[in-house]
């Protein structure tokens, strides 16, 4: 299958129709990435990491870090099912 850069935004608009509105999120953000994406920012990102040695154990450290890596991964899975689901139906399309 060949796309031209002519047709690329028309057949993703298609197959973003297809898809729930954030998978199609993910994916513009990604494939037009001209357009501005917000960032989002924990709320604790403006701390220096010092401060929170200073202030908590080891084990409150550890169990907060945890807690931002599983958000990280269920993020990681959420974008990898919207691709996945793009895929298809990119190639309902050819």
């Amino acid at each position: 299958m060949f796309v031209t850069e002519i047709d690329g935004p028309a057949v993703d608009e298609a197959i973003f129709a297809g898809m729930s509105a954030d998978e199609a999120a993910v994916v513009r953000a990604e494939l037009q990435p001209f357009e501005p994406v917000p960032i989002e920012l924990d709320e604790d990102e403006g701390e220096s990491p010092e401060d929170d040695v200073a202030r908590e154990p080891d084990d409150v450290l550890h169990a907060a870090e945890i807690e931002r890596l599983q958000r990280e991964i269920n993020l990681s899975r959420e974008r990898q099912r919207a691709f996945e689901r793009y895929l298809v139906l990119l190639d309902g399309e050819s």
